[in-house]
């Protein structure tokens, strides 16, 4: 009776002096161990004669101050499941599912404050369906759809924090396609561009933000080609001109801020060779810096 009293008593001490943290480590797989340190805690294993370390099961990852990075679950070295950042204040900052190690599934995004930044899904580690970002305030700032192979695909949107539509483009199999459109905060229509194949092709228009025409022409294979026209604020013309393969070609007109023609420039491949008519205004306005300018 002393006898098992004695054992039993032995058994009750060493209980009491293990390290609580072994109470609590979870069940590791054949081959693997424990370990709880100031990078994080989980099972591992060492492979390669030490050089490789192989994580299983549940882990978690830690700052330099101890608080948790992230976590989640290994299977034999790959990422798998739920896994859970977090900022240095502990809140969370992105949710991502995992499948061998690649992202499959879920994921979303925060801000420090917890609201979120952006959510969607991925297929073998890319962006699939539809993502959608939003601003500090809640309101959506983005929307995109993403097709097959992590490729851009169907109508893309961004917004302005007022609700109102800032830019709506195509895309093909990740190439911007069809008419691509800019507005501004107020809804007005400052920007419509063609495209085909990744390219600018075909007829553009640029207005300013009071909707009065700024400028219009026409691309070729992403490449200025044929009438170019730009316009004052007013509404008065301020350039006309040709292009060929993307380069000013042939006679250019510049109109001053009354709308009257001020000089008429020759241009080879968007380099100056002749002043046709003109002459005075134009060494007039390159002396007092005034020339009237255009964007390439």
């Amino acid at each position: 009776m002393f006898r098992e009293i004695h054992i039993l008593v032995v058994f009750v001490f060493a209980f009491l002096l293990l390290p609580l943290w072994a109470l609590s480590a979870p069940f590791c797989a054949a081959g693997f161990e424990f370990v709880r340190d100031k990078h994080g805690e989980g099972c591992r294993k060492y492979i390669d004669g030490g050089a490789q370390v192989v994580k299983d099961g549940p882990w978690k990852h830690y700052y330099a101050d101890g608080k948790v990075s992230a976590e989640g679950g290994y299977n034999r070295g790959k990422r798998t499941g739920a896994w859970v950042e977090r900022y240095p204040s502990g809140t969370v900052k992105e949710q991502t599912e995992y499948k061998n190690g690649i992202k499959q599934g879920a994921f979303t995004r925060y801000l420090r404050g917890g609201q979120k930044d952006e959510e969607g899904a991925y297929q073998k580690d890319l962006p699939a369906g539809t993502w959608v970002q939003w601003y500090p305030s809640g309101k959506k700032k983005s929307e995109t759809l993403w097709g097959s192979a992590g490729k851009k695909n169907g109508v893309s949107k961004e917004y302005f924090e007022n609700g109102r539509v800032k830019s709506e483009t195509t895309w093909a199999n990740g190439q911007q396609s069809g008419m691509a459109r800019q507005w501004s905060e107020d809804g007005t229509l400052v920007e419509q561009t063609n495209y085909g194949q990744g390219l600018k092709e075909g007829p553009y228009q640029r207005w300013y933000n009071a909707g009065q025409l700024e400028e219009e022409g026409v691309y070729r294979a992403g490449k200025r080609e044929g009438r170019r026209t730009v316009w004052y604020r007013d509404g008065l013309r301020k350039f006309e001109g040709s292009y060929v393969n993307g380069k000013l070609h042939g006679e250019a007109r510049y109109y001053g801020l009354d709308g009257k023609l001020r000089y008429i420039l020759l241009f080879q491949n968007s380099v100056m060779t002749q002043i046709l008519e003109g002459r005075m205004n134009y060494e007039l306005d390159n002396l007092q810096g005034s020339m009237i300018s255009v964007e390439p």
